[in-house]
């Protein structure tokens, strides 16, 4: 015990102490140290995890849509002749867009707005589709008749597909 008025010194345990004596930064000269640092893997941001995931599927419906625009018409018309189909894909989009507004909520002043965007858009047409399920039917009607509906939509999804599959992966 010290005596009335003396500060305490904290003395660490021997069992945790530095071995060279000192805490201290490693030296610049220490290539070691410097090389294991950079060799360790950063962690991910939620943003790249999202655009890895939703930018190949975007870019893959879209191929899809402009390959084999007959079959994806009649996939639509399939789809839309039943409300559990439309309600079932209202569940998926909402967790989809749920999820995606989890890892990112934040709108960015870059690419990664995109992200956020697209979760907004999956929540709001989920919700949608289960809260009036007739209504995508009867919007979907009109649209599949137009035989330059999935041309067009085939083409936005490879561009923004692309697009965020290169920013997650190569940019």
């Amino acid at each position: 015990m010290p005596a009335k008025g003396q500060d305490m010194q904290f003395q660490r345990p021997r069992s945790i102490q530095p071995s060279h004596g000192v805490d201290r930064l490693p030296d610049v000269d220490e290539p070691a140290l410097s090389m294991q640092a950079d060799a360790r893997p950063q962690p991910a941001q939620p943003s790249y995890t999202a655009a890895r995931l939703i930018g190949p599927v975007l870019a893959t419906v879209g191929i899809g849509m402009l390959a084999n625009g007959p079959v994806y018409r009649d996939l639509a018309a399939q789809l839309l002749s039943a409300y559990p189909f439309v309600y079932l894909t209202g569940v998926l989009l909402l967790g989809a867009g749920l999820a995606i507004l989890n890892a990112h909520p934040r709108f960015t002043a870059d690419w990664r707005s995109t992200i956020t965007a697209l979760g907004w858009a999956f929540t709001a047409v989920g919700m949608f589709r289960i809260v009036s399920p007739q209504f995508p039917v009867f919007v979907g009607g009109a649209l599949i008749t137009n035989g330059v509906f999935f041309t067009g939509a085939g083409i936005v999804f490879v561009a923004l597909g692309g697009f965020i599959t290169f920013k997650a992966y190569v940019a």
